[in-house]
């Protein structure tokens, strides 16, 4: 399979995208496409980001979940049925994959062809059409007949995408209807609860919620920049989106690796595991109230406060998690 060296995690999101013609979105193209005997030759790993991204998700992730019979195809080689979004946001931006089925010139159908965008912050998220786009994108290169063919659609895809102006940042107004406009509102509660879900479990722990009244991948963008900016230590958020489950949408505090992807394909027959939103945790008054003036900064478009000095025993470990 063709890699560049593997990537440290901790350096997945940490680096701007390089900047080319003046704008600063990048886009690569890999995976199983028919012009390949095999996996791709890669076309266009210039960030750093993009090179962790490939090796985290689709050489490591997606490998070790097949090489472990966690992922079986419906039916001997029908192959799995890619149509997945992947959204990572972390310290230095945002990294959005489309994931639609691949095929090798061989019929090999297990591995995904992936476009993924490195883009510098949430803002380049925020319209729809970008969205749209990046989709039919990917369509689009999962049909080219040639390499040629494959590297020309890409280069305008790209030429495109960093033709769009930044929009503005999400408004006040947009994220306090999404996290509410103070800790008394309902929408507070669930967020409250992911965030104590994926604190306590650790970062092998995921949170599933679902999108309210918002467009899918838009709930993705809010929910992952929130996390992103009140969890400790801003970690690393991996969003998990299939076009079959509109309705639900899997969170990490973890790049995409082979357990932050898993649910990308639920076991058949297995029953759905409940929304986290509505598991009824106890938490903490010291708990809440640290996260609601994290949440209430993020709405404002504020950074958090420094904490207040650790206090010892079970509250002193929450006070930790929220050091900076």
């Amino acid at each position: 399979m063709s890699s560049q060296s593997p990537s440290q995690p901790q350096t997945f999101l940490t680096d701007a995208p390089p900047r080319a013609a003046g704008a600063d979105t990048q886009l690569a193209v890999f995976g199983k496409h028919p012009s390949a005997a095999d996996h791709l030759e890669d076309i266009g790993l210039n960030s750093a980001s993009l090179v962790a991204f490939k090796q985290l998700f689709y050489v490591d992730a997606v490998g070790k979940n097949l090489a472990q019979g966690r992922w079986r195809e419906p039916a001997p080689g029908a192959g799995l049925p890619w149509a997945h979004w992947i959204l990572c946001a972390g310290p230095a931006g945002f990294l959005l994959a489309r994931c639609v089925a691949g095929e090798d010139a061989r019929g090999r159908k297990q591995y995904p062809l992936v476009l993924a965008a490195h883009v510098p912050r949430e803002e380049w998220l925020d319209t729809a059409p970008r969205l749209e786009f990046l989709a039919s994108s990917a369509a689009e290169l999962a049909s080219a007949v040639s390499r040629e063919n494959l590297e020309s659609a890409r280069a305008a895809a790209l030429t495109r995408l960093q033709a769009w102006t930044l929009s503005e940042r999400p408004s006040a107004a947009a994220r306090a209807s999404f996290a509410g406009e103070n800790a008394e509102s309902p929408e507070r509660e669930k967020i409250l609860r992911v965030m104590h879900a994926l604190i306590q479990g650790g970062p092998r722990t995921r949170a599933r919620v679902a999108p309210g009244a918002l467009p899918l991948l838009e709930a993705a963008v809010l929910w992952s920049g929130l996390l992103r900016d009140t969890l400790p230590k801003r970690p690393v958020i991996t969003a998990l989106l299939a076009d079959e489950r509109p309705d639900t949408l899997e969170l990490a505090s973890s790049p995409p690796d082979s357990e932050a992807v898993r649910g990308l394909f639920p076991a058949e027959g297995a029953a759905a595991p409940a929304l986290t939103t509505d598991v009824p945790f106890r938490m903490e008054p010291d708990f809440t109230e640290k996260a609601n003036a994290f949440i209430d900064r993020w709405v404002q478009g504020l950074p958090p406060e420094v904490p207040e000095p650790v206090k010892p025993g079970v509250l002193g470990r929450i006070t930790r998690l929220f050091r900076p």
